[in-house]
């Protein structure tokens, strides 16, 4: 991870703030190896279901700069080091899953207007998990210059996901 990405996590896990969110946001999408198509904490995921704690962290923690601001990935980790005995860090790695959640939250109101800034898809899914929303239908569709992932909810409504600098990245992805 570079110094000043380093710093700005650093930063963020101390003070959650929308300011640092987004400061940390805007950074981590610019580096190179921003790749929100990765599968990693889906794989670690299956390792941890299976028992394997160390493998599992072994997965995640040389990409977390990929994660950083994934509730799943901290919570994964969080899971892998309570299995291994490491309480201080799994509860760590649970504090800053939940500073996550709470920015994200906070980055949006999930309308057309405001939607949640996120890094991943699997950022959609845990807002709406938390927030213990059901859906029928997710769509892509395009806003003011800004590409969204809209899910439709049972019982009326929509949930708005800004996706923007993802979709943009795995066009790269596709293209190199």
């Amino acid at each position: 991870m570079t110094a000043g990405l380093q710093d700005l996590f650093e930063r963020f896990a101390g003070d959650p703030s929308p300011e640092h969110f987004h400061q940390l946001r805007e950074r981590m999408v610019a580096e190179p190896t921003y790749n929100p198509a990765a599968a990693d904490v889906e794989v670690a995921g299956r390792l941890l279901a299976d028992g394997e704690a160390e493998r599992a962290r072994e997965t995640l923690v040389p990409v977390m700069t990929n994660y950083l601001l994934s509730p799943r990935a901290h919570l994964l980790l969080a899971a892998a080091c309570e299995r291994l005995g490491e309480a201080e860090d799994a509860r760590r790695r649970r504090a800053l899953a939940e500073a996550c959640l709470r920015a994200l939250l906070a980055s949006g109101d999930g309308s057309a207007e405001r939607p949640y800034l996120v890094t991943r898809v699997s950022d959609e899914y845990d807002v709406l998990d938390h927030v213990g929303a059901r859906w029928t239908r997710q769509s892509l569709r395009r806003r003011d210059g800004r590409a969204c992932d809209v899910f439709d909810l049972v019982g009326g409504g929509e949930t708005w996901f800004d996706i923007t600098e993802a979709v943009g990245r795995m066009g790269d992805l596709f293209r190199a």
